[in-house]
């Protein structure tokens, strides 16, 4: 078990998820300048069987600037989560070369206190309904629309950089994690959009170095 360790997220004396990355913050703050935290360390804190927390861990990461590589590593993960979504198996499998990278802690840090209002705003909407939207067929939608977030993640995406489909992932895993059909719904709206507006920058980027060549 990891430093980082938290209460089972769904068990009687879970927090909800912004209390949970509000305790890793809170740990983080002691830590010595240089430390990095993995993406391992972190899953397993937050309850790496739940889907729903192990998306926000490769999403979080990729709604703020991060060093090159980084972005990849996350679409690769959230790329991994939605392969295994539609199966609603009792155990998520993540490879060890993308459960070994890691992040600075400080970079955690300061991602955690600039997301956790609008994780904690999103939280106060959520409620357990429309539970027709967590069915295998949905299921199966919702992963599809994920393994493209994840995919676009890849992208040297120009002017927004990876910060859309990253922003649709986390409303998204949110509403999967408080088993909220709404806030579900919204995700999957905003995935669509992201995914529009990536691939519309992507294509406008490359007729622009078209023209000029």
């Amino acid at each position: 078990m990891s430093e980082f360790d938290a209460p089972e997220f769904g068990s009687e004396n879970a927090m909800r998820i912004s209390s949970v990355f509000r305790g890793l913050a809170a740990r983080a703050e002691t830590a010595a300048p240089h430390e990095r935290v993995s993406f391992g360390d972190m899953i397993e804190a937050l309850a790496a069987r739940a889907y729903g927390l192990t998306l926000l861990v490769f999403a979080l990461p990729a709604c703020l600037p991060m060093p090159p590589g980084v972005p990849m590593v996350c679409g690769l993960g959230i790329l991994i989560v939605a392969l295994q979504y539609p199966m609603d198996g009792d155990r998520l499998r993540l490879p060890r070369f993308v459960e070994k990278r890691s992040v600075l802690l400080t970079d955690f840090r300061r991602l955690a206190h600039r997301m956790l209002p609008w994780l904690e705003w999103l939280e106060g909407l959520c409620r357990p309904r429309y539970r027709g939207l967590f069915t295998a067929p949905v299921r199966l939608v919702t992963g599809i629309l994920l393994a493209l977030l994840g995919v676009l993640m890849f992208l040297p995406i120009p002017f927004l950089g990876n910060m859309p489909p990253a922003f649709a992932t986390v409303v998204i895993a949110v509403g999967i994690a408080e088993r909220d059909g709404a806030v579900l719904a919204a995700g999957l709206a905003l995935a669509t959009l992201a995914s529009a507006i990536t691939l519309a920058a992507t294509a406008a980027a490359i007729a622009g170095v078209a023209w000029v060549v």
